[in-house]
């Protein structure tokens, strides 16, 4: 009678468990990814302790700028006076497309006067915050 101890594993059966066990790995980060999303803030909650965190937030885009690899939104609080910049990198516009592209919108139509929610980066950039958008998650006119 084998004992387990005794018995072997091929290394074919050990390379089936590495991968079985690579992709549930693989998509166990994928799902916490999503439970650990984006918490939800206004703009006048954002504060110091919010830096290099995930958040969205809602607003109205008060002013639009590109640059050559980088646009720039301004949003504003709706019903209220408070202001947050947002930052959308060149390497990131391609999938936000993408994601609009499911309201008939592209990021080039966004204007002033649009409600839009974003998900990104709370961070500080020359004593200024900002958001690195990479989502924009709602969009109304």
């Amino acid at each position: 009678m084998d004992s387990f101890m005794d018995s072997k594993i091929s290394s074919e059966k050990i390379k089936i468990y590495a991968i079985i066990l690579f992709f549930v790995g693989f998509g166990f980060m994928l799902f916490y990814n999503n439970i650990a999303g984006y918490e939800i803030k206004q703009v006048k909650d954002l504060s110091l302790s919010d830096i290099g965190k995930k958040v969205e937030v809602c607003g109205i885009i008060e002013s639009k700028n590109e640059g050559e690899n980088t646009m720039f939104l301004k949003l504003k609080e709706e019903n209220s006076t408070n202001f947050i910049d947002a930052v959308i990198f060149q390497k990131d516009q391609n999938i936000i497309e993408l994601e609009l592209s499911d309201y008939d919108y592209s990021l080039s139509e966004l204007s002033k006067g649009n409600h839009i929610c974003i998900e990104g980066r709370y961070e500080k950039y020359n004593n200024d915050f900002e958001i690195i958008v990479k989502r924009i998650s709602e969009i109304k006119e």
